[in-house]
């Protein structure tokens, strides 16, 4: 059995700047054991521990862009092994 390492990185949206990581909290290392296991895995994982940090705030779904890498991180989704972009939904937005 093999152990491959993912590294992922959150990033928010930050206008005609593109994007930035979140910071430390929102970066880490995922080790997996089995072979199902891979990048869409890990995205998942970190996209599943997001959703749950912010229904215990009670903040509601945020936009972010989980980013992962096997072995060391990279630049953005242009190297990444996967990309996910997480966005609230509009239509349950106060105003909306």
């Amino acid at each position: 059995m093999t152990t491959v390492d993912y590294v992922y990185r959150v990033d928010a949206p930050a206008g005609s700047a593109g994007w930035r990581p979140l910071g430390a909290r929102y970066r880490g290392t995922i080790s997996t054991a089995t072979q199902p296991e891979d990048a869409e895995f890990v995205a998942a994982v970190v996209v599943r521990d997001l959703a749950t940090e912010w229904d215990h705030e009670g903040s509601g779904v945020h936009h972010v862009r989980i980013c992962v890498w096997r072995d060391t991180e990279g630049v953005g989704p242009e190297d990444a092994e996967c990309t996910v972009e997480v966005q609230p939904d509009l239509d349950t937005l106060p105003g909306a």
